[in-house]
């Protein structure tokens, strides 16, 4: 089985490439052109197919960073655009034996006929205009017709309505999954407040009255960093209280439990914060969660790794959803050179994840020196599954 990259920051588009070669070849999946090049480096697959218009890191770029890279340099692409036209590419990209274009919208069997064109080292000759053709960034005329059309929306009608299923069920899986998670979360801090933190509670207590008969100062003192110890035990269980469900998320929404995290954080951190809260209305529960552990998220590798002396979160509504952004004026750092498992960045694909399974995107913007911006929208979803009339 032939292994292929997908690169496309479009969930959508991502899904139908996948439905229709998933069954013959091994997929990996990128959300942008950054992503795209770690993955083309570390796993060298037999075929890339790329989208163009991408934030961060265009399909242009990325195929430029293939080429000059021995490692990649021979790796076929199929360069999958609405965007341009064939003669645009090939002014763009210049003649390359190794790279064809696949034009949108594309039927399954064109993909297939264009992948394995690619992979015999054989790009067909196709018609610029008609979607599916490939060609070795060649334009031949354009041709289209009614019989044709009329074939293609059949087939995309058809898989409009398989992913709007899907989506559906990926609703249902995430709010499952984000109250599972929750009410663990809430079992947990309800363990340890009510037995370890009151076991150390009377703990203290015992202490402060076997103080009251101590007399040599030696002991005394002993006493006394007992007691400072136990202090500290307990205070580090209400630090880990608030990391499992800050009581400010349910009482007063998303924003002020931003602000309680960092103000329990930030001193220790050494930077500065600001909280912007412009949404009109709170997140419906499920929506509040997530993006509250996304943000954490990304706080947590600010303080980690990014020696900040400013943060700045905004959250906001914004087209029929929420969108949340976390600021940092840190070290910054290539986002590229962090796509695969590397110690310290686990959090990049998890918070990227949590997005994408609740039908919304997520994105980062950094750069060495230039401090590191991490973006995220999700749909307004009610507890009902009622979308809020976001489409």
């Amino acid at each position: 089985m032939a292994s292929i990259l997908i690169v496309d920051d479009s969930a959508t588009n991502r899904a139908v490439l996948v439905e229709a070669l998933a069954g013959d070849h091994r997929i990996s999946e990128a959300a942008n052109g950054a992503e795209g090049i770690g993955l083309a480096r570390t796993e060298r697959p037999d075929l890339a197919i790329t989208d163009v218009v991408m934030p961060k890191v265009d399909g242009f770029q990325l195929l430029r960073e293939l080429r000059s890279d021995p490692r990649t340099s021979s790796i076929p692409v199929i360069v999958h655009t609405s965007a341009y036209s064939d003669e645009e590419v090939l002014r763009i990209v210049g003649h390359d034996p190794h790279t064809s274009v696949l034009r949108k919208p594309s039927t399954s069997q064109a993909v297939l006929d264009g992948v394995q064109a690619a992979l015999s080292s054989e790009p067909r000759s196709g018609t610029a205009g008609e979607p599916g053709a490939t060609c070795p960034a060649r334009s031949t005329g354009t041709t289209t017709s009614s019989e044709h059309l009329a074939a293609l929306n059949r087939e995309l009608s058809g898989k409009i309505r398989a992913l709007q299923l899907a989506d559906r069920e990926r609703e249902g899986l995430v709010a499952q999954l984000v109250a599972a998670q929750e009410e663990e979360r809430e079992r947990i801090a309800a363990d340890i407040h009510d037995d370890s933190i009151q076991v150390l509670t009377a703990a203290s207590m015992r202490l402060e009255l076997l103080g009251r008969a101590l007399e040599d100062p030696a002991s005394l003192a002993q006493h006394a960093k007992l007691r400072e110890t136990v202090t500290l035990a307990i205070a580090r269980l209400r630090h880990l209280l608030f990391q499992l469900r800050p009581p400010e998320l349910d009482r007063e929404g998303l924003a002020r439990a931003l602000e309680a995290y960092l103000e329990h954080g930030a001193s220790d951190a050494g930077y500065t914060y600001e909280v912007h809260d412009r949404a009109e209305r709170q997140p419906p529960p499920a929506v509040r969660v997530l993006l509250y552990r996304i943000a954490q998220e990304a706080l947590v590798n600010t303080a980690k790794h990014a020696h900040a002396s400013s943060v700045r979160v905004l959250l906001e509504e914004h087209e029929g959803g929420y969108r949340l952004c976390v600021a940092d004026d840190g070290d910054g750092f290539a986002p590229e050179d962090v796509t695969t498992s590397r110690p310290g960045h686990l959090g990049l694909s998890s918070m990227r994840q949590r997005a994408a399974l609740a039908g919304g995107w997520w994105r980062i913007d950094s750069a060495p020196g230039e401090g590191t911006k991490v973006e995220v929208w999700v749909p307004h979803r009610d507890d009902s599954g009622d979308n809020g009339g976001s489409g």
